[in-house]
């Protein structure tokens, strides 16, 4: 079902680019939680799972803040 719901959201795509900003993934996001009927996921939730994820498999602290653009404390804090 996931995959009818992306092709359905890629159909309706207004051109080829993936996004042009944040508010196209949100938008293109909030269409397939929609058809899914999923409450609560957003591109912020995506952002704490990557970071969490990376830390779990032993990526360093200090590089996951970097790229994120935090600080360590703020990284270990969340």
């Amino acid at each position: 079902m996931p995959r009818e719901a992306m092709l359905q959201a890629y159909e309706n795509k207004a051109n080829n680019l993936p996004f042009y900003k944040t508010a196209d993934f949100k938008s293109a996001l909030d269409t397939v939680n929609s058809i899914r009927r999923i409450d609560g996921v957003t591109p912020h939730i995506f952002r704490h799972t990557w970071a969490t994820n990376k830390i779990m498999t032993s990526a360093n602290i200090k590089d996951v803040s970097e790229f994120m653009g935090d600080t360590e404390k703020t990284v270990r804090k969340n």
